[in-house]
């Protein structure tokens, strides 16, 4: 969420701190073997797995993140 987004809807930002969202790439790393976590909770590897933590508002984009993967072949 933009820092604007927020201000459009409150009267005063004193109390509004925006941090940036982030990924450790040293501790999330792609190229890490995720098999065993895949088949411990039975998720093929030919499956997508969307991880998602935030809120679930219209402008978090989750939307346009399901509908893309919905029309994308995997094959």
């Amino acid at each position: 969420m933009h820092k604007s987004s927020v201000l459009n809807s409150l009267t005063d930002d004193k109390w509004i701190s925006v941090i940036p969202a982030g990924v450790d790439l040293e501790r999330f790393n792609p190229g890490v073997d995720g098999s065993a976590i895949r088949e411990k909770y039975g998720i093929k590897k030919d499956e997508i797995l969307l991880f998602f933590m935030g809120w679930i508002y219209e402008f978090s984009g989750m939307k346009e993140v399901a509908e893309s993967i919905s029309t994308t072949d995997n094959n």
